[in-house]
């Protein structure tokens, strides 16, 4: 699968530590290179997963640019970069992934599919790639981040898995 990506979903990632995680699954993930030049930038973890190729950078091309520019007007909330994103999944048929509730809300809405660090670690976890017990620290750090104010993902979700885990033990 070929995955477009945000720069949010990583920061997710990158906060509890495992950046690692989603390149245990088999798929193929892009951010726009200007995107990572603007945005990503500043982390040193973040940069070395692009280093050794895991996250790929991707140039943007003019029907993808032209895309964002005119989705810019309907979605008037959402950043450029994060537009580029999905520009990039609509003209390429790529998933998107992001944890940016309005992005998805766009994605939906324009029909692409779009997923986050959440379906990511259900991913993992129905792969086999991690132990529950990982999946479980995973969420919970997760979660204990979102209450902090540090990420934004839906608590309801990370609850409704941590407790369903817990009570399958």
């Amino acid at each position: 699968m070929f995955i477009s990506s945000d720069t949010n979903i990583w920061f997710d990632f990158e906060a509890i530590g495992h950046l690692e995680h989603p390149f245990l699954l088999n798929h193929s993930y892009y951010i726009s290179d200007f995107t990572y030049d603007e945005e990503i930038n500043s982390s040193e973890e973040i940069k070395k997963i692009v280093t050794i190729g895991c996250l790929q950078l991707t140039p943007v091309n003019n029907e993808e640019l032209a895309l964002a520019n005119k989705l810019t007007i309907k979605y008037q909330n959402l950043s450029f970069y994060d537009l580029v994103a999905l520009a990039i999944a609509i003209k390429r048929k790529w998933v998107l992934l992001t944890g940016d509730g309005l992005l998805r809300n766009a994605a939906v809405n324009e029909k692409i599919e779009c997923h986050g660090s959440i379906w990511i670690y259900d991913q993992l976890i129905m792969e086999k790639k991690i132990s529950k017990s990982c999946y479980n620290q995973c969420l919970l750090k997760l979660l204990d981040l979102v209450n902090q104010g540090k990420r934004r993902l839906p608590i309801e979700e990370l609850v409704k898995r941590i407790n369903n885990n817990y009570s399958n033990k």
